[in-house]
């Protein structure tokens, strides 16, 4: 039992490794617009004045090599010169191996105003990842072939990389009803191998999308009440997802539901492509936004993981009373 399981040890090492087949995984969050940040650049300084916000996620803590991922980003809004500045920080731990991604990213964006309603954001972001893991939980082949030796001889292996990496987006919106965007990440496509083999990050893609509708008082709502449908798209070479659903929001209340899979795509896989349906509830008082959800398993993993846990918090600052500000801002949601 126990050769099987450093046999397994060593294919899960190997697929690491193999640079036909090493893709790094981007962190996964639920609440995107929490994260907009990570996912477009063009987001930045959509905000009255400051901004910070942190995130927490632990995905599958029912089995041993569970996901947990941080997010911490603060972003600014510079009126004179119709400008967003940003810093985002992320942590990513992946499976029992110690595989972890840390990243700082660098953002900035301008708005340009096309009419009374209408504007367009273009961003940028410019970072540096590292990438590591812990030698020490894994079995090499000559640990094997030399009656379970405790140590390895193999040095052809980083324990660590580091690398820049750049990305830029845009987002085209109504400042009541819609927004549309889409980014591209790893544009400079960096090698993320840790043996001496070249293995470059694919280009990622992200579509962001949504609208927004006042429910009036004959629907059964009343100031301050909307429901935003909303979806994000994301797409890796030949791995893709989609996120779907709506926010309902009765002030200062906020409730949501969420699909993530792609149903109607061939996986190359007989098995169904789908993976959790979201349940999220949370509220906004005055400055303050907070939100928690949790993820319901519907692949063929239901029943082993436990789901998926998420908690967001938003701190902005107040708006700036010194001047009339230029700034349209997006109509997303901050969940």
């Amino acid at each position: 039992m126990r050769r099987i399981f450093k046999i397994a040890i060593l294919l899960f090492l190997t697929g690491i490794f193999a640079p036909k087949y090493s893709y790094s995984q981007d962190p996964q969050f639920g609440h995107f617009y929490a994260n907009s940040l990570l996912y477009n650049p063009a987001f930045t300084g959509n905000v009255d004045l400051g901004r910070f916000s942190l995130s927490y996620r632990n995905q599958w803590p029912g089995i041993s090599a569970k996901f947990v991922s941080y997010s911490a980003s603060y972003d600014h809004y510079l009126n004179e010169l119709n400008s967003g500045i940003g810093i985002q920080f992320t942590n990513d731990k992946a499976g029992s191996g110690g595989l972890t991604n840390t990243s700082v990213n660098f953002l900035y964006s301008y708005q340009i105003q096309i009419n009374r309603k209408l504007a367009l954001m273009a961003g940028l972001k410019a970072g540096f990842q590292n990438r590591r893991y812990e030698f020490e939980d894994f079995i090499f082949p000559d640990q094997i072939a030399n009656n379970d030796a405790p140590t390895s001889a193999e040095n052809d292996f980083r324990d660590q990389i580091v690398y820049a990496n750049f990305g830029q987006g845009v987002i085209l919106y109504h400042i009541e009803k819609y927004w549309v965007g889409f980014s591209f990440d790893h544009l400079n496509r960096p090698n993320n191998a840790f043996g001496n083999q070249e293995s470059r990050l694919p280009i990622s893609f992200s579509f962001q999308g949504g609208y927004n509708i006042e429910i009036d008082n004959n629907l059964g709502g009343n100031s301050g009440t909307t429901l935003t449908l909303a979806t994000l798209y994301k797409a890796q070479q030949k791995w893709d997802q989609l996120d779907i659903g709506a926010y309902y929001k009765v002030e200062p209340f906020v409730v949501g539901l969420w699909y993530r899979g792609l149903p109607v795509k061939d996986n190359e896989s007989p098995l169904p492509n789908y993976d959790a349906i979201m349940i999220m509830a949370g509220f906004n008082w005055d400055r303050i936004s907070f939100a928690y959800s949790y993820d319901i398993t519907i692949s063929r993993l239901a029943g082993n993981t436990a789901g998926a846990h998420e908690i967001s918090l938003i701190l902005e600052y107040p708006k700036s009373k010194r001047r009339r500000s230029r700034f349209m801002r997006i109509p997303c949601p901050k969940f």
